[in-house]
C-alpha cells in the first residue's frame, strides 16, 4: 500500500537566472524527471510525487542539484522515513472531568489525551462537541511523543447542576479513527449557611447587669448540628453544659445565663459559631453595653 508523499524544493532566484532544465534529482539512487515547476516571482518550487507512492516504513534517500546561468551549482542531500503501516485505531483517554462525574466544578476545563503508538495523531482531525456545539476553534493542543493533550476552557462557567454531554472524534496519521461520547454533571449549588438571630441583648444595645444572652440558630435545608455551637463571651468559651438548648424543627434557641452579673458600664463582646448538618458554617460577632451604675 503506497504512501502519497510529495518531495518539494524551493530555489530562490539569484542575480544569475536559474536554469530550470539543469536540475538533477535522485531518489533512492534512481534518477527522477518530470518534476512540476512553479515560479512565484522570487524563486522556483520543484515538486516530485512518485506515481505509485512510496512504501510504508521505508527510508528514502534524496539528492537534488541545480545550476544557474553562470555555471554555479547548488545541491543538497537528505533522507526521511515514510509512515508505518497502521491498522490500529488511536486511543482517547479522558483526563478531566471523569465520565459520569457528578461534582465537576462550574469552572472546569475539559481535557483529554489523544494518542496513537503507531503513527501518532493528526491534530487537524480532532473535533469537540460540548452540549452539541462545536468548540474546535477554542481547543488548546499540547504535543506528546505519541499524540496530544487537548484542552477546552469554556469562556463562561457552567450552571450548577448542569449535565454536560461531550463528543470527541480523532484520527491518527494512518487515517484510522475513533470517537467517544460521555457526560458529567456540574456540582449542585452550595447550600446557604445557617442563620443566626440575636434575640437579646441586641447588638449595640444597652442591657442590665443581669442580662442573659439569647440566640436562635436555624437552617431550613439540613438543620443545625448543636455539637458545633460555640459561644464566646469576653474571650471565654462557654461550656455546653452552661448553655440551655431548646430544640425547634429547624434549629436551636441557645440561652446563656451568667452566674455572676456583668459590671456596670462594661462593653460585652460576644461571638457565636455554628455548622449545619451539611457542614456549612456560620458565625457572628457583636457587642452590647451594660448600663451605667446608680448614682452614689
Amino acid at each position: 500500500m503506497p504512501v502519497a508523499t510529495k518531495i518539494r524544493f524551493y530555489v530562490p532566484q539569484t542575480a544569475c537566472k536559474i536554469d530550470t532544465a539543469s536540475y538533477l534529482l535522485k531518489v533512492k539512487d534512481t534518477l527522477r524527471t518530470s518534476l512540476k515547476i512553479d515560479y512565484d516571482g522570487a524563486g522556483f518550487t520543484f515538486v516530485y510525487q512518485p506515481s505509485a507512492g512510496f512504501e510504508y516504513d521505508d527510508s528514502i534517500q534524496v539528492y537534488f542539484a541545480i545550476v544557474d546561468s553562470g555555471g554555479e551549482m547548488a545541491d543538497t542531500s537528505f533522507w526521511f522515513k515514510t509512515a508505518k503501516f497502521d491498522t490500529v485505531d488511536p486511543r482517547i483517554a479522558i483526563i478531566t472531568p471523569r465520565p459520569k462525574q457528578t461534582d465537576a466544578s462550574r469552572t472546569t476545563d475539559i481535557k483529554i489525551l489523544a494518542y496513537d503508538n503507531e503513527t501518532g495523531i493528526d491534530s487537524s482531525s480532532v473535533y469537540f462537541r460540548v452540549r452539541g456545539d462545536s468548540v474546535d476553534n477554542e481547543l488548546k493542543f499540547t504535543k506528546t511523543p505519541t499524540g496530544y493533550f487537548v484542552d477546552y476552557q469554556p469562556s463562561q462557567p457552567f450552571e450548577f447542576g448542569d449535565t454536560v454531554n461531550v463528543d470527541v472524534y480523532v484520527e491518527d496519521n494512518g487515517a484510522n479513527a475513533v470517537d467517544t461520547t460521555y457526560w458529567f454533571v456540574i456540582e449542585p449549588a452550595p447550600e446557604p449557611p445557617p442563620k443566626i438571630l440575636v434575640i437579646r441583648p441586641l447588638p449595640n444595645s444597652v442591657a442590665g447587669p443581669d442580662a442573659d444572652i439569647y440566640i436562635y440558630a436555624y437552617d431550613l435545608e439540613s438543620g443545625i448540628d448543636s455539637s458545633t455551637i460555640a459561644l464566646t463571651v469576653e474571650n471565654t468559651t462557654i461550656a455546653h453544659d452552661s448553655l440551655i438548648f431548646t430544640k425547634t424543627p429547624v434549629g436551636y434557641f441557645v440561652d446563656y445565663q451568667p452566674g455572676v452579673p456583668f459590671n456596670y458600664g462594661d462593653t460585652i463582646n460576644v461571638s457565636f459559631f455554628v455548622r449545619d448538618f451539611a457542614g456549612v458554617p456560620a458565625d457572628t460577632i457583636y457587642s452590647f453595653k451594660i448600663q451605667q451604675g446608680p448614682m452614689q
